[in-house]
Parts: C-alpha cells; structure tokens; sequence
C-alpha cells in the first residue's frame, strides 16, 4: 500500500491520463480495465455492474495463480489513489474486498482506504454506490481523451501476442464456469472459430482444453471455498461434477486437501 501511494500519477502513463480525462470515475475505471493489459498483462481488471452497485474486480489472468496479499493491496490501493487524483482527495470506494483474513491490527488498510474493509472474499474489488463510481472527474478534457483512446487501442493491438490463445481460452472458460458448462463447442464459439481448429491451435502450443478447464475448475472452486455462504455441495454443482464426492476427489488431485479442509484453512 505505501508503494501505491509513493507511485506518481502518470507512471502508467496512457492508461493513467485515460483515467484523468474520462467524464466521470467509472467510466475511467471502466477504461483502465479494457487497457490494462498495456500496464500488466499479467492480470485482469473486470467491471461488474448491478442496479445499485458496480464493483471493479481482479484477478490473475492464469486460473491457476492467485493473488497473494501483497498484490491485492498494492493494485487496489494503486486505483483508489487514482480515483483521488481524478475526484479529489475525499473519493473513496464504498468498500474494499479481500480474500485473505483481517490482520491484527487493520490501521494502515483502513488509513488508505477510509471505507468498510472485507476480507475472506471470493475476489478481491473495490465495491462503488451508483453514486460513488459516477462522481464526475475534475477537468477532463473530451478531446483529449478521444486521442488518448486511439493511441491506447493501437498499443493494445502491437502487444506480443505470445501466449494470447490460451489467455483467451482460460478467460472464456472461467466466465463460462460462473454460469454454465465450459465445453470445446462453447468456447470455440465465444471466441469465433471452429471447435477443431480451436484444438490444433491450442495443441500447437502443448495446452489441452481439458488441462484448461481443470486449471479454470480448480481456481474457481478455490474462490468459491473462501466464500462462506457457498454449501459444498453447490460448489460442486455448480462447476459441473455429478456429486459432491466427483469433487472431493477432482479437489485432493488438485490440492492434495480435502475442500472442508481447504476451507478450514482459508477462513481464519
């Protein structure tokens, strides 16, 4: 957190002054997560809206990896500080959502955050009233922003492509376990080819949808284990396993723990 606050404004260069020049701070939000790959390419950066909340969440763009804490404070702090140089000093999220436990002595986060803090989450986000995340940014400038975006969308578009296709693979596979049932068909729909050529291109680069969505199932039933409210049971269900022992079994391969145990663990 110190570090967020200690890095100046601008050293994100465009994605920052993208921020600045929006009309209000969740469109800037909403620009920062569709250009974040310029900054880290590494995670993820979503929006999530509801009719009386919209939520800024991340996570790692690998389902395997998780955020540890270091990086969920740095990066959420690292927006919040953002907001205030576009909104002014007295911004401030609603809330901030953290999948590791409270610590000891919660000062420093509550100092830099000044909201309600909550920790054992599925997903670490910044949670903004309507009201909140539409505040208007100070002395934005339309015309400038419309020149910013052009160039943003052309650095996004000259990025290495690297790894590109199993990045995309593994985002559509976790928003599809959020709802549905991640199959080679689906997916290769989502991302506009045919269900083969999505298989020769993925084995051409040693991945296997089935590796990827048992990656994708493992990260996300360890999200939904760090939720209390989540039964088992459901979990299970919802990730496609016929009953709630298919899953134990799918877990100890993965983690060589049991979900309860997992659970005990992350909720302290």
């Amino acid at each position: 957190m110190h570090a967020a606050e200690a890095l100046p404004f601008g050293a994100y260069r465009v994605v920052d002054f993208l921020a600045a020049h929006s009309p209000t701070i969740g469109e800037g939000y909403r620009r920062i997560a569709a250009y974040f790959p310029i900054v880290d390419a590494r995670a993820v950066l979503r929006v999530r809206a509801q009719a009386d909340e919209v939520a800024l969440e991340m996570c790692a763009r690998d389902p395997g990896v998780e955020l540890r804490a270091p990086a969920q404070e740095y990066s959420l702090a690292a927006m919040v500080t953002r907001g205030r140089v576009c909104a002014g000093e007295r911004w401030a999220p609603d809330a901030v959502e953290l999948t590791f436990g409270a610590p000891r002595d919660p000062g420093e986060l509550r100092r830099v955050f000044r909201c309600e803090l909550r920790f054992g989450c599925a997903t670490p986000r910044l949670v903004c009233s309507r009201a909140v995340w539409d505040a208007p940014v100070t002395g934005a400038d339309p015309a400038l922003l419309a020149v910013l975006e052009d160039y943003a969308r052309r650095l996004l578009v000259e990025l290495p492509a690297g790894d590109d296709l199993v990045s995309r693979v593994r985002q559509a596979v976790s928003e599809e376990l959020r709802g549905g049932e991640p199959t080679t068909g689906r997916i290769a729909r989502v991302l506009r080819t045919s269900e083969r050529t999505l298989q020769r291109r993925l084995s051409a680069t040693g991945h296997s949808f089935a590796a990827i969505l048992d990656e994708a199932r493992a990260a996300t039933a360890k999200a939904h284990l760090r939720d209390p409210a989540m039964a088992i049971v459901d979990i299970a269900f919802l990730l496609g396993f016929a009953d709630q022992s298919a899953f134990t079994r799918a877990f100890r391969r993965w983690t060589d723990d049991t979900p309860h145990a997992y659970r005990k663990a992350n909720m302290r």
